[in-house]
């Protein structure tokens, strides 16, 4: 019963999140898998004048030695060393980037290692079969910047518009900020996308402008491309 009334809570907060997609809202299960990422650019940034660089990503997969995230390229690349937050707990994890997309694909997958950690209490997202239908609406997920600082974790509701008639990303009506890439996108418990961006960049208010804070509308990796990614990508261990 107490199961039943924990879920019903966070189907109400995940439903209000929807009028307010900047509002932080209760971490529910699935929310467990996603975490914050952060890494160091190679070499300074045009637009980023600190060398530290922030990203989101979902747990996607785990095994008895190791978790896996999936994330973006843009922000991290194959052999890079990665810090993970979980969404409780001030404790920093440290990866490799085991995989990239290269130029087919913003997607990046990152490799952990459990430790101490009881890898049957790693909460995970298994990822779709298929792309979702036109109209549809999604669990977004990021630590972006939004005024309080990134490390935060948000999700909130959003429609999926359409689909890139050539680079097949899935478009939503909502916005993004910095910070938010690689995100997970979610419907029915399963990753059905991963946040790499938006199109153009507003203000709070919506007008458009270089150095507006939101990106809008966002676009997100599609399901096909994931499962693309993924083949033969895990190390060969027992689940």
């Amino acid at each position: 019963m107490k199961r039943i009334i924990a879920l019903a809570l966070c189907l109400i907060l995940t439903a209000t999140a929807a009028a307010a997609p900047w509002t932080k809202t209760q971490v529910c299960d699935h929310h467990k898998a996603f975490v914050f990422l952060r890494g160091e650019f190679s070499k300074p940034h045009p637009f980023i004048p600190s060398r530290r660089k922030n990203g989101s990503g979902t747990i996607i997969k785990v095994t008895k030695t190791h978790f896996f995230v999936l994330s973006c390229r843009h922000v991290f690349k194959e052999g890079e060393v990665v810090f993970l937050k979980f969404t409780t707990g001030p404790m920093f994890r440290t990866g490799i980037c085991i995989k990239d997309g290269g130029p087919d694909a913003d997607l990046a997958l990152i490799a952990f290692e459990h430790t101490w950690i009881n890898w049957k209490h790693v909460f995970f997202v298994p990822v779709s079969d298929k792309n979702l239908r036109v109209g549809q609406f999604v669990e977004c997920s990021g630590y972006g910047k939004d005024g309080d600082g990134a490390g935060q974790l948000r999700h909130w509701l959003a429609q999926v518009v359409r689909y890139h008639p050539t680079s097949g990303a899935m478009i939503m009506e909502t916005s993004v900020v910095q910070g938010d890439s690689g995100g997970g996108v979610v419907f029915g418990g399963q990753l059905v996308g991963v946040l790499m961006g938006g199109y153009k960049k507003t203000h709070i208010d919506g007008t458009e402008s270089d150095e507006g804070m939101f990106v809008h509308p966002a676009r997100a990796v599609n399901v096909q491309q994931i499962k693309t990614f993924l083949e033969g990508a895990f190390p060969s261990e027992e689940p």
